[in-house]
Formats: C-alpha cells, sequence, structure tokens
C-alpha cells in the first residue's frame, strides 16, 4: 500500500459506525461516515468519494441491498467487507461483498482487516501480502483473518525462517515453523514481530492438527502470550542479546554445561524469539536462563532498534512483542539521545580496563543465589564426575591407532567354553540373584550377587580344594534350589506387575474424572462469558 486510503462506513447503526471510525482513526485511517437512508435505493453520494474500502453494515435483508447498491454505484475497483447480522453469506456475496466478517467480531479485528484489503485491485483480493510492521501481530493477524471464514494459507517469511498456518473454512487447523509443527508451532509464530505475510485463497484438506476450536485456540494463544511475559521479565521477543565474556569467564565454573548451550546461542545477531525456536529446550525454560544470565550480568543488549512505524497505534502486548514502552510510543517521532558514546581512546590504559571490568563483578553473595541447575533439565549422570564419557583403549598411546589384520589380536574369539565368556563377558551385572553350590561334602545352596555369578569366598574355597589358583569353571547346581528360586522370582515379578497394572489403572480413573471435570468447568465458563457478551450488548443497545 502506498499511504492511507479512506475507508467509507456504512452502518445504519450510529454507535457501531461511531465505534469502527474510532478504530480507525486510532490506526491513522481517515474514516468517513456518510448518512444511511432509510431505503437503500436512495445512496447516492458514494461515487464522489474514491473510497480504498466501504465497511458495510445493517441487519438481515437490508444490509444485503446496501451491498448491492454500493456495489452498483463503485464499481469492482472498491474492495466491500460486510458486517451484517442476519443475512446468508452467499446473499452478501452474490450482491457484491469481497469478504464477510462474523458477528461477533473484535473491533481490533475489524480494524486489520480493512488496513490489509484498503485499495488492494479487484484481482488481487484473494492473495493478499503485507507486513507485520505495518500491520499488526500474529495473534491479531491469525484472528482477523479467522474471522473472514476462508479456506486459505498465512505464509508468514522472516529473513530465512518460514512460517505457514493453515485455516479451513475460518478454523485453524494446522501450523508449522521449521521442524516444528501444531500447536506449538503456532505458539512459535506468536513471538514474531517482523515479518512478511502471504494469505492466499486455497482448498485445502482439514488436517486438525490443532484440535481446538477457535475460541479456545485464541484464549490459549492469549494464556501463552501472557505466561511469556510474565517469566521474560524486562525482556522482550525482539530483543537482541549478546554475551559478556568477561563475566562468564568469571562465572563460568558455577555455570552447568546445558546452560552454557543455552549461552552460546546468543550471539548478539539473532532476536530472542530467534533464540527461542533454536533452543532445544522449552520456551519458558530458555526464557529463564536469559532472565537469570540478564540479571547476573553474563547477557546484555544490544543497542539496535529495528524502525518502528509512526502512525501505529500499540496495544500492551504490542509494545512488550516489539520491545517499545509507552513513553516509546509517544516520542516516536523525536530523536532518541543515546548518550555520551566512550570512544576507543579511553580504554588504551590496561591498567583502567582491569579496573573497571573488576568493578563491574558483583559480589559473590549475588552469584549464590541462582540455582542454575533447576532452569533446563539435567542429564542424568551428567554429574558422576570421574567417570568418563569416552572409553578408554587398552593400551594408551600417543596417538590413535586402527587395528590391522597384522595386529596381534587378543585371541578372545577362541574362548569356545560358554562359563569363561560368561565371566567375562557378565550378562547379569548384579541385578538377579544367582545360585551356586560350592565344593563342600555336603552341598548347600548358596544365594550371592556378583558381576561373574561369583562371590570371592566360593572362589577361595574352591582354589583351595582343586589347588588351582584359576576361576573353578564347572559347578554343579541343585535342581530342587534352582526350581524354588525360579518359582519365588516368578511369582514377586507377578505381583509387582499386578501391583502396577493396579496403580495404571487407578491413575487412569483419576486422570479421566479430573478430565470430566475440567470440560464441565470450561463449559460452565463459556456459557458465563456468552452471558456476559449477550448482557453488554443489551446495555449498549439500550445506551
Amino acid at each position: 500500500m502506498s499511504g492511507p486510503s479512506k475507508v467509507i462506513v456504512l452502518d445504519p447503526d450510529p454507535q457501531a459506525g461511531r465505534q469502527i471510525q474510532l478504530g480507525l482513526s486510532r490506526e491513522g485511517v481517515p474514516t468517513h461516515i456518510p448518512v444511511v437512508p432509510s431505503e437503500p435505493s436512495q445512496l447516492a453520494d458514494l461515487a464522489s468519494e474514491v473510497p480504498g474500502l466501504v465497511l458495510i453494515g445493517g441487519v438481515d435483508g437490508q444490509a444485503v441491498e446496501l451491498v448491492r447498491r454500493a456495489r452498483e454505484l463503485l464499481g469492482p475497483d472498491v474492495p466491500i467487507v460486510s458486517t451484517a447480522r442476519g443475512a446468508a453469506r452467499a446473499d452478501l456475496e452474490a450482491a457484491g461483498a469481497d469478504e464477510v466478517v462474523a458477528r461477533p467480531s473484535y473491533l481490533r479485528d475489524l480494524v486489520t482487516l480493512c488496513r490489509i484489503l484498503r485499495g488492494v485491485p479487484a484481482g488481487k483480493r484473494d492473495h493478499l501480502v503485507g507486513s507485520l510492521v505495518e500491520t499488526t501481530g500474529v495473534y491479531t493477524l491469525v484472528r482477523a483473518l479467522s474471522s473472514l471464514g476462508r479456506s486459505a494459507v498465512l505464509t508468514l517469511i522472516r529473513g530465512l525462517r518460514r512460517g505457514e498456518v493453515r485455516f479451513y473454512r475460518g478454523e485453524v487447523t494446522s501450523a508449522e515453523v521449521g521442524l516444528i509443527h501444531g500447536q506449538a508451532a503456532l505458539h512459535q509464530l506468536l513471538l514474531w514481530t517482523d515479518a512478511r505475510f502471504d494469505f492466499a485463497h486455497e482448498d485445502i484438506v482439514r488436517r486438525q492438527q490443532i484440535p481446538l476450536t477457535p475460541d479456545e485456540l485464541f484464549a490459549d494463544a492469549e494464556r501463552f502470550l501472557q505466561g511469556v511475559r510474565e517469566h521474560a521479565g524486562p525482556l522482550s521477543p525482539a530483543t537482541v542479546l549478546e554475551q559478556d565474556t568477561q563475566r562468564i569467564l568469571f562465572l563460568g565454573k558455577q555455570v552447568p554445561t546445558e546452560v552454557h548451550g543455552v549461552l552460546r546461542m546468543f550471539d548478539g545477531h539473532r532476536v530472542l524469539a530467534d533464540i527461542l525456536e533454536d533452543s532445544p529446550y522449552r520456551v519458558f525454560e530458555t526464557l529463564r536462563v536469559a532472565q537469570k544470565a540478564v540479571e547476573v550480568g553474563l547477557l546484555k543488549a544490544v543497542d539496535a532498534q529495528r524502525p518502528k512505524a509512526t502512525w501505529r497505534a500499540v496495544l500492551a502486548i504490542d509494545e512488550w512483542l516489539v520491545g517499545e514502552t509507552r513513553e516509546a510510543v509517544v516520542e516516536r517521532t523525536s530523536e532518541i539521545d543515546s548518550g555520551p558514546v566512550s570512544t576507543t581512546a579511553k580504554r588504551k590504559g590496561k591498567g583502567k580496563s582491569r579496573k573497571r571490568s573488576k568493578a563491574a563483578t558483583p559480589p559473590a553473595g549475588i552469584r549464590a543465589e541462582i540455582d542454575w541447575g533447576a532452569l533446563v533439565p539435567r542429564n542424568i549422570g551428567a554429574e558422576v564426575g570421574p567417570l568418563s564419557g569416552v572409553v578408554p583403549a587398552q593400551a594408551a598411546a600417543g596417538e590413535v591407532t586402527i587395528a590391522t589384520r597384522d595386529r596381534q589380536r587378543e585371541k578372545l574369539e577362541a574362548l569356545m567354553d560358554t562359563d569363561k565368556r560368561d565371566r567375562i563377558f557378565p550378562t547379569e551385572i548384579g541385578l538377579e540373584p544367582k545360585v551356586v553350590i560350592a565344593d563342600d561334602a555336603a552341598p548347600t545352596a548358596k544365594v550371592v550377587v556378583s558381576s561373574e555369578g561369583e562371590t570371592s569366598s566360593g572362589k577361595k574355597k574352591k582354589q583351595k580344594k582343586t589347588g588351582k589358583s584359576g576361576p573353578v569353571s564347572k559347578v554343579t547346581p541343585l535342581p530342587g534350589a534352582l526350581d524354588e528360586a525360579a518359582a519365588r522370582a516368578k511369582a514377586e515379578a507377578d505381583a509387582s506387575e499386578q501391583r502396577a497394572k493396579e496403580i495404571a489403572e487407578q491413575n487412569a480413573r483419576e486422570a479421566e474424572a479430573e478430565a470430566r471435570e475440567a470440560q464441565v468447568k470450561a463449559r460452565e465458563a463459556q456459557a458465563q462469558a456468552k452471558e456476559a457478551a449477550a448482557l453488554a450488548e443489551q446495555i449498549a443497545r439500550e445506551a
């Protein structure tokens, strides 16, 4: 769009027309409200206005006649959006309406649709393009496009990143960004603040990757944005952070490896929304790491602000998404005074540089307050200590060597005796008891637990009896003892399996009861919301 163009609001209800005019005026769009005659055929003063878009309200057949008369006066070049109540979509489209917005609808959504559609030629209204900077955020954009009731695909492109949201008759059925799909992908797209979008009408298959109604979906999206805003603290998705290498070197020993992996992603070029998308951890875990790292000085903000529109009216959630304060909204056109800039001449002395870095170091008491291990999930066994993650070689050498056919082998393949292989490669590593019979005059059964299936005392007795220094390679088990041990083990396993099955069934019943209770509460809340909306509409009509 080259610039703002006038929007004409035709609504027999003066109060509704005035509300739409105020909403468009906040966005800097000039609006005109002509007098709507009692008979739509008497409407004759629209041809001289040359509007960029006409927004037509009304009820039932009156709205259809207003749309038909406006299309006759303006021709096919002016987009017409209908917000009629009680009229069928097919009748309005046949009368000449380009888009039909179902009631009730949000005023913010109507304003967003007017900004996108105004001035668009007739042949391009089924393929709309625009920018988030010039229109609104992803949350409001998706909600506004959903109110059109179209089957279409919304494509968002930001640099090399691409996201997609699919609509089936106004219902959001699937979302995709990178390797993420479904509702998680939509959550990630909600944090985008600067992207080009493409909304194309298409006949799509209803995938239902997101099995939620529009009301449930947008309520969940609003809760997600509010939760991210609370966890982010002073940060916003448009914030660009970089590492403070001096601070990381000073506090590096206290930071776990998992947290270091997150900190390395802050390179001073990507915004926080990109970090949240690329992080191997969940959104809120990565946010907690970033917030704590900023508090202790491991991360610092980069002084690089993206340009913002001078006419745009920003809501509270939009201010946070783009990292903008209310004062910045008022003084958006004024020049930003960044204060004195330190020159490189002040950093010539090494002593001064050391003093500054030392003065910026917080006391030791502050560092001990952050439990880094509680911010992200830790790997099991990562803190074992003396154990190494690399299997040691048989012989220490200065470099890695590769075995060849000429090299002497360990000759383990010649050990054909089963008992010898079991002792060298034990299959039971202390997990199950094993019955071993000693070489005494009166054989007795002993239950021992060992990595080789034998106790050290049993070995000593065998060595003394046979006169050999090596381990005894042949044992004679008692059939009765083996059967008794196997029966006991089987009985214990059956009892454990039965207990686990009972616990699982009880948990399933409790979860099902909680789910039913949650559904009842959700239906009650939805009914209360509808009653409140009806009461508000009745009060507005009476006023």
